[in-house]
């Protein structure tokens, strides 16, 4: 049922599938990172657990941008992690921000065109979630080329998408190799 549903809206199952940016570095037409793209500008509709309310905000941190569905267990699963990163390397400028569809499912409903501000602040609640989290405006995930979830950008300091993949987060690593430039 829940591939179904997947499928319905429009989204692939959450496996390790590669953006458009990593599928053309993987083929050789660019080097992963060698290319650094300018993070666009997120249009939101409301901001929980931040002072910030843009990404533009957060620009002199390396950030982790996650994008995510409260329905979505392989979205929400990885957030425990997240937030212990964003602990962790926190002082050494390191932010997470997940980015919440603009609707969502509350309860028994199968159908997601339940405003996601309605449902959010009690899973933030539940969920013990810290991390700053925004709502994305109304078809902001698709204007981003976000074609899965969960979907995973790391964005260096001088604001340039440096990791950019759906199902899977970046390597410590590879995020203190950021930390580090």
């Amino acid at each position: 049922m829940l591939l179904l549903l997947v499928t319905a809206l429009g989204l692939p199952f959450a496996g390790a599938q590669d953006s458009p940016l990593v599928a053309a570095a993987r083929a050789g037409k660019q080097r992963l990172g060698a290319t650094r793209q300018p993070a666009p500008e997120l249009h939101t509709v409301r901001w929980f657990n931040s002072d910030r309310d843009s990404l533009q905000a957060f620009r002199g941190d390396v950030v982790l941008v996650d994008f995510w569905a409260t329905w979505c267990g392989p979205c929400v699963s990885p957030h425990t992690r997240i937030q212990q990163l964003a602990r962790d390397l926190g002082p050494e400028g390191f932010s997470a921000v997940l980015v919440h569809t603009r609707y969502t499912r509350s309860g028994s409903s199968h159908r997601a065109d339940v405003p996601a501000e309605e449902v959010l602040p009690a899973f933030i609640a539940q969920h013990h979630l810290v991390v700053p989290v925004a709502i994305a405006d109304k078809d902001e995930f698709r204007q981003l080329g976000v074609q899965g979830i969960p979907h995973y950008l790391l964005i260096d300091r001088q604001g340039f998408i440096r990791y950019d993949r759906v199902g899977r987060l970046p390597e410590d690593g590879e995020i203190r190799k950021l930390l580090a430039e």
